[in-house]
C-alpha cells in the first residue's frame, strides 16, 4: 500500500490570497517600487501594506467621514503654507490663517442640516429679502425729493445685526444699514418730511402712495422675519449646545493641566 503524499494544509477560503487587477500611473508605480525596495518588500506586498495602512488610518481618525475631513484640512493647510512659504507651527501669520480655516473651511462646508436646505427658512428669507429690496428702491424715490428714509425700521434692524455672523452671514450684512436716527418705529417721520418738503399736490400724493407701500412692506418684512427666526431657532439651539459642549471640555482640560502645574489654557478656557 503506497504512502499518501503530505503537504501544507489547505487554508480556509477566507484566508486564501486573492488577486486584484489594478492599473496605476507610471508615477505611482515608481513610488511603489521605490518604497518596496527601501522596505525590503515586493511591489505587491508594499501595495497591500499601504492599502491596509489606509484603512487603519481611517479607523483611527474616527471613520471615513472624519478621515475625509482631515484630509481636506491637511490640503488647505498645505495651500496656506504655500502662500506664506512658512510652516503654521513656526509662523504666527500662517498659524492665524490655519486657525481661521478651522472655523470657516472644510468643517463649515461639511455642516449637516444646512439651513439653506430648509424650505421654510429659505421661503421666509426670500420674502424678507424681497421686501427689503423693494423698500430700498422706494426709499430712493423719496430721497430724490430730499425726504430721508431708511429701508429698516429700528425694530427691524437689531435682529438682523445679531444674525449677521450666523446662518446667512454676509447676506444679512448686505441688508443691514447704518446708524438709525432716534424716532418711533413707523413712517411718521417720512410723512412729516413730505409735508414740509413738497408743495406740489400731485407730487405729494404720489409720494404719499410710496410711503403707504413702504408701510405695507414693513409689515411683510416683520412677519417674514418672525417666521424666519422661528424656523431657524432649532438650528441655533443645536449650534449653541455644541459650542457649550466644547467649552465644557476645554475647561475640564484646562483644569487638569492646572492641577499638573500647567497654566497655559487657563486664560482661554475661563
Amino acid at each position: 500500500m503506497s504512502e499518501s503524499k503530505r503537504g501544507r494544509p489547505a487554508l480556509p477560503v477566507e484566508q486564501k490570497r486573492q488577486q486584484i487587477g489594478v492599473r496605476t500611473s507610471p508615477a505611482l508605480k515608481g513610488n511603489l517600487e521605490q518604497a518596496a525596495k527601501a522596505n525590503g518588500r515586493s511591489v505587491a506586498q508594499e501595495a497591500e501594506f499601504r492599502l491596509l495602512q489606509s484603512f487603519d488610518d481611517e479607523r483611527r481618525a474616527g471613520g471615513e467621514h472624519t478621515d475625509r475631513l482631515l484630509r481636506q484640512v491637511a490640503a488647505e493647510i498645505e495651500e496656506i503654507e504655500a502662500v506664506t512659504k512658512k510652516r503654521w507651527s513656526k509662523d504666527l501669520t500662517t498659524w492665524a490663517a490655519v486657525a481661521r480655516m478651522f472655523e470657516r473651511g472644510p468643517v463649515r462646508r461639511a455642516r449637516p442640516d444646512r439651513t439653506s436646505d430648509d424650505e421654510i427658512i429659505m421661503e421666509a428669507f426670500g420674502r424678507l429679502h424681497q421686501a427689503e429690496q423693494e423698500k430700498r428702491e422706494l426709499c430712493a424715490v423719496l430721497g430724490a425729493h430730499h425726504i430721508y428714509a431708511l429701508a429698516d425700521l429700528p425694530e427691524d434692524q437689531a435682529p438682523l445685526r445679531r444674525a449677521a455672523g450666523g446662518i446667512f452671514g454676509s447676506t444679512i450684512n448686505a441688508l443691514a444699514v447704518g446708524t438709525v436716527p432716534p424716532g418711533p418705529p413707523d413712517r411718521s417721520r417720512e410723512r412729516k418730511a413730505l409735508a414740509a418738503m413738497v408743495d406740489d399736490k400731485d407730487t405729494a400724493a404720489e409720494l404719499s402712495k410710496v410711503i403707504d407701500r413702504i408701510e405695507e412692506l414693513d409689515e411683510i418684512h416683520r412677519k417674514a422675519k418672525a417666521e424666519w427666526e422661528a424656523a431657524r431657532e432649532p438650528y441655533d439651539r443645536a449650534e449653541a449646545a455644541g459650542r457649550e459642549l466644547y467649552r465644557q471640555m476645554w475647561q475640564r482640560r484646562a483644569q487638569e493641566l492646572f492641577q499638573q502645574g500647567d497654566y497655559s489654557l487657563m486664560g482661554e478656557a475661563f
